[in-house]
């Protein structure tokens, strides 16, 4: 047993799956597994696996069996490997197409470049209580971060915005009202286009707006006036600071919750 380069391919194949093989000079079996990943990536954008809970444990299911394989596959050749053993001079080609694999998979896994742009999904974490029950601190939740390239958020849907206060991260709002609609806020609720807005999704009465209130306000074009559902522990739209959203801070659509600290909430879909 080659117990020095078996543990050595192990480690490699930890730190990325793959290594370990072109360590140990299964290079074409290194090449199969390292264009594998960005292909599976690719169906999985064309399919939109990753939009849905469902899809993304299918993902995992394929994907990280196949990636615990490819590390016990490294170690098991390195452990049976002959340390006399020379590289042939024929090998070298796949050498090199396996380290450049390694190397574009490393980098794309790690910088997010695979998930966050070729897949457009954004995880965050949730840490504030301002969009309870919806969602609530603990809570990571899948964004898509393209969703609005073809369209514009509608009244109702839960979006992603940038916040104007300097070292703030984006926060999880609702789309009260769009561009051209009235909005009236005040201690009996909120009239949307003469219509009292009856919102089920909110905890107790849904008149509860928290410190804010104004009078008959309407939105601009091209612009969405965002709540938290948590009115009275919500810093949105209703203040001065924060103001209607344009479409050039919308982030994305959050889709749902995979992972909180609460298990009951996995997979919950964000409406």
């Amino acid at each position: 047993m080659n117990w020095k380069r078996g543990s050595i391919a192990l480690l490699l194949s930890i730190l990325q799956p793959g290594a370990g093989q072109i360590y140990n000079r299964n290079c074409w079996t290194a090449i199969l597994y390292l264009s594998f990943v960005p292909c599976s990536l690719f169906v999985a954008r064309e399919l939109r696996l990753l939009h849905t809970f469902g899809g993304l444990v299918t993902f995992a299911i394929v994907n990280l069996p196949l990636s615990f394989l490819v590390v016990a596959e490294a170690a098991r050749s390195g452990l049976k490997s002959d340390p006399s053993m020379i590289w042939p001079a024929r090998k070298r080609l796949p050498l090199v197409l396996a380290i450049i694999l390694a190397a574009l998979n490393f980098a794309g896994l790690q910088s997010g470049f695979y998930v966050n742009k070729v897949l457009g999904i954004h995880g965050y974490l949730i840490v504030a209580e301002s969009m309870a029950p919806t969602l609530v601190p603990g809570d990571r939740i899948a964004v898509d971060d393209l969703a609005y390239r073809p369209r514009s958020p509608d009244r109702e849907e839960v979006i992603v915005v940038t916040n104007n206060e300097p070292n703030s991260g984006p926060l999880v709002k609702r789309v009260i009202a769009v561009g051209g609609d009235t909005l009236t806020i005040d201690g009996a609720g909120i009239m949307l286009n003469g219509q009292l807005l009856r919102e089920p999704h909110l905890v107790g009465s849904f008149t509860a707006t928290g410190s804010y209130g104004f009078g008959i306000y309407k939105i601009p074009p091209g612009q969405f006036f965002v709540m938290g559902d948590n009115r009275g522990e919500s810093f949105d739209s209703r203040s001065p600071e924060f103001g209607a959203v344009d479409t050039g801070r919308i982030r994305g659509k959050p889709l749902y919750t995979y992972f909180s600290k609460d298990w009951s909430r996995v997979g919950k879909r964000i409406e």
